[in-house]
C-alpha cells in the first residue's frame, strides 16, 4: 500500500525500519545503501505522516527511529508488533533501544549481502515455528532468534542472537542448551551470536563448549561497525564458512624389524676413583690478647665513687637487699 508521498525509496526504508523495531540511521544507510542525505529525507517524509517517530541516541549515532502502528500498516507489514511505548514516556524501554540498535546493524549488514532474512518481529508472527524451548528458574521457556537467515545453498535458517550485556552464567547455559538441541534436531544450521564486545563473545565461547556446542554450531562474533559494513561487498552473507579441523593422518604400518650385527663396544679406559677425602684438623680457637686482671680494693672504691657521682644514687651500686614480707 503506497499513500500520499510515499514512494518506493520510502516505502522501502519504511519497510526495513518496521521489520527490527529500533533502528538507527547509519544503520539505514549502511544496510540499504543510501547516502546519508537520502536517508533523512525519507524518514523526515515518514514522520510527517505520522508513520514515524524520531529522538535523538546518546552513543552519538545518530537518532533512533521505530514505526508507529499506522507505519507497520502503511507499509504492508501486516501482523507484525510495533514497538510498545509506556505512557509518559519519550521512548520504548533501555534494553528495547540497545538489542534493537545492535539487531539493526546486523540486518543492515545481511541486507547489503542482498540474502533472505527475516526479523525478530517477523519470526514472532508464527513463534510456534521458530521458537526454541529452554530451561528456566521456575521450568522451562522459549526464546526467538533476533534474525535468521539462509545462507547460499542451505535449506535450514541460520540462527542470529544479538548479545548486548552478559548474564548470569546458569541462565545463559540454559539459552545455548536450547540452541545446542534446535541445532541437532535439524530445525538450525548453527546460531550465531553478535556480541557487542570481544570479551563478551569470547565468554559466549567458553559456555558453549561447556554445553558441547562445537565450532561448527556455536560461533560468536563482534559487531561490526557501520565504516565497517560500509566495506562489505554484496557477496555473501558475513557469516564466515568455518571449516572443520582436519582428522589426523593414520599412522603408517610399523616395518617389520630387521636383524643388525651389533659390534661390541670397544674397551673403555679405567675409570679413575676418587681422593678420599681427609678432614682437616681443627683450627686452635683465637686467644683474646687482653687479659683482665683482678681489680684491687682501691679501684673499687674509685669507681663506686665515680658511679655516684655521674647517677646520682646511692643505695643502686650495691644489690638490693630483699624486702621482708608483711603480714596482717
Amino acid at each position: 500500500m503506497i499513500s500520499r508521498g510515499v514512494g518506493p525509496g520510502t516505502e522501502r526504508v519504511g519497510r526495513f525500519i518496521g521489520r527490527v523495531g529500533v533502528v538507527t540511521l547509519p544503520a539505514i544507510q549502511v544496510g540499504l545503501d543510501l547516502d546519508a542525505r537520502v536517508v533523512r529525507r525519507h524518514v523526515q517524509r515518514l514522520e510527517d505522516l505520522g508513520w514515524l517517530t524520531r529522538k535523538p541516541w546518546m552513543w552519538g549515532e545518530g537518532s533512533i527511529v521505530w514505526l508507529t502502528g499506522v507505519g507497520i500498516n502503511g507499509v504492508g507489514l501486516h501482523g507484525v508488533r510495533p514497538v510498545t511505548v509506556k505512557s509518559g514516556k519519550w521512548a520504548p524501554g533501555m534494553t528495547t533501544i540497545t538489542q534493537g540498535v545492535l539487531a539493526g546493524f546486523t540486518a543492515a549488514r545481511i541486507e547489503r549481502r542482498g540474502f533472505q532474512w527475516l526479523s525478530g518481529r517477523e519470526l514472532a508472527v508464527d513463534e510456534p515455528r521458530w521458537a526454541v524451548q529452554h530451561r528456566h528458574d521456575y521450568g522451562y521457556s522459549t526464546q526467538l532468534p533476533d534474525l535468521a537467515a539462509w545462507s547460499p545453498g542451505s535449506e535450514k535458517p541460520v540462527a542470529i542472537v544479538c548479545e548486548e550485556s552478559r548474564r548470569r552464567d546458569d541462565r545463559q547455559r540454559w539459552r545455548l542448551e536450547g540452541w545446542r538441541d534446535a541445532i541437532r534436531a535439524g530445525r538450525y544450521e548453527y546460531v550465531q551470536y553478535d556480541c557487542a564486545t570481544e570479551s563478551l563473545a569470547i565468554w559466549i565461547k567458553n559456555l558453549g563448549k561447556k554445553v558441547g556446542l562445537t565450532r561448527l554450531e556455536l560461533r560468536p562474533v563482534v559487531q561490526m561497525r557501520p565504516e565497517e559494513i560500509a566495506t562489505l561487498p554484496p557477496v555473501e552473507l558475513n557469516i564466515e564458512p568455518v571449516t572443520p579441523e582436519p582428522e589426523p593422518e593414520p599412522e603408517p604400518a610399523a616395518a617389520r624389524p630387521q636383524l643388525h650385527l651389533v659390534e661390541p663396544p670397544a674397551p673403555s679406559a679405567p675409570v679413575r676413583e676418587p681422593a678420599p677425602y681427609i678432614r682437616e684438623p681443627p683450627r686452635p680457637e683465637t686467644v683474646w690478647p687482653y687479659v683482665l686482671e683482678p681489680e684491687t680494693p682501691e679501684e673499687y672504691e674509685r669507681r663506686k665513687q665515680r658511679y655516684l657521682e655521674l647517677m646520682g644514687r646511692y643505695d643502686s651500686f650495691e644489690p638490693e637487699k630483699p624486702k621482708r614480707r608483711w603480714f596482717r
